[in-house]
């Protein structure tokens, strides 16, 4: 695993925007979890300012849990349902990203351990694996409904490492947010930002940077040749 003097044993990825492409809906995510909270009592402005879902989420534990412990459970469900239904509907539109197949496939013929993490469903992460014909790279897969905690949280990422038998520091994750980069960073582990054409570049490069930094790559060989560095 990972050997010939490989600085990395195994790679964990986060998979949409990073492997393959969907028309995930984002903003009706947001829209979601904005009117679940308010339906809950939970003040609009809590949330402004919130990027993420898991931030909102915060807010919402952090506003309901002093005053309404048992909305929060409520918040979760009712979301999580919503969330599942966004997903799912975007599967017919999901494609592996050019130059991801035959990537992984140089990666793992190299020896190295391959690991996804996502915030994607099960169901969704598992089909759209399976339909990109990526799945047979993956033995080990967390998702959103993986017990435990999830992306960002670093005991995530550890968690999918310890699974992989792989030690934090002969790892990297490879992902395409901010979000990403935080998990990597606050578990002490290496990650690799990747910033695909037309994928937003500007923004991704700036939020990498706001991030702390890290080493960015633009193609498959790019990151290949990178991550096979000794």
């Amino acid at each position: 695993m990972g050997g010939n003097g490989a600085r990395y044993a195994g790679l964990v990825f986060d998979m949409d925007g990073t492997l393959i492409d969907s028309p995930m809906d984002f903003a009706a995510m947001h829209q979601a979890a904005r009117e679940i909270a308010a339906g809950l009592g939970v003040p609009t402005e809590s949330l402004e300012g919130k990027r993420f879902l898991y931030q909102m989420s915060a807010a919402v534990h952090e506003w309901l849990g002093p005053r309404a412990p048992e909305k929060v459970r409520t918040y979760e469900e009712e979301l999580e349902e919503r969330l599942d239904r966004i997903e799912l509907a975007a599967l017919s539109g999901v494609h592996v990203l050019p130059g991801a197949e035959e990537t992984l496939a140089e990666m793992a013929g190299a020896g190295l351990a391959l690991g996804l993490l996502t915030r994607s469903c099960e169901p969704f992460a598992t089909a759209a694996l399976e339909q990109t014909g990526l799945r047979r790279f993956f033995p080990v897969v967390s998702t959103r409904n993986t017990p435990g905690p999830r992306k960002p949280d670093p005991r995530s990422l550890w968690n999918v490492l310890e699974r992989m038998g792989v030690p934090g520091h002969r790892a990297a994750y490879i992902g395409d947010r901010a979000l990403d980069l935080t998990c990597a960073r606050d578990a002490s582990v290496d990650f690799v930002g990747v910033v695909w054409p037309g994928k937003n570049v500007p923004e991704r490069e700036r939020e990498f940077a706001a991030g702390g930094g890290c080493t960015i790559v633009r193609s498959f060989p790019e990151l290949l040749e990178e991550v096979l560095r000794r």
